[in-house]
């Protein structure tokens, strides 16, 4: 995250689930608010929960998953840029270089922000904003591991005239 976004992002939040790996290093380095827990079984949607309502943020989130590697330098400042600018996208979620669940977030270098004509992304890197998480809610913590929170919260937003983007930048 230092390497390529080297700005100052308003706040960074860890959810971290294991004690081996390394991440103690890097937010004692940072301002970083982190939350820990070893709960079995792992709950990707509880831990997106407890930072998306940490505070009482009143923030469009960006959600970088733990397997995820930033590419673009400043790509999250991108990212939040250019969802800020159309506000019927409600979700908006990075390109993939490699292999996705949803080929249509392969990555195609296009400069905007391209409508996604199946009716979920994945959340990889994705932006949603407030308004979205203020009408919908929580994600569905009844969901397990990791694996359909992301399908479900995608159909909530579509089912509230939000329409769902890829960014290749």
């Amino acid at each position: 995250l230092q390497q390529k976004q080297p700005g100052v992002l308003e706040k960074v939040i860890v959810y971290d689930n294991d004690p081996t790996d390394g991440v103690d290093e890097v937010c004692a380095a940072h301002s970083v608010t982190r939350f820990r827990e070893y709960r079995v079984p792992f709950i990707f949607s509880r831990a997106i929960n407890t930072c998306m309502f940490y505070d009482n943020t009143k923030s469009d989130i960006i959600i970088l998953n733990d397997d995820a590697i930033l590419q673009t330098e400043n790509g999250l400042d991108l990212l939040h840029q250019e969802a800020s600018l159309l506000s019927e996208y409600g979700i908006v979620s990075s390109s993939v270089v490699g292999f996705v669940g949803n080929p249509e977030q392969s990555h195609k270098n296009i400069p905007s922000i391209r409508p996604a004509s199946l009716h979920t992304v994945v959340f990889i890197a994705v932006h949603i904003s407030r308004e979205v998480i203020n009408q919908v809610g929580p994600l569905d913590e009844r969901l397990v591991h990791y694996g359909w929170e992301d399908n479900l919260y995608c159909l909530q937003a579509r089912s509230l005239g939000y329409k769902l983007g890829i960014y290749d930048g």
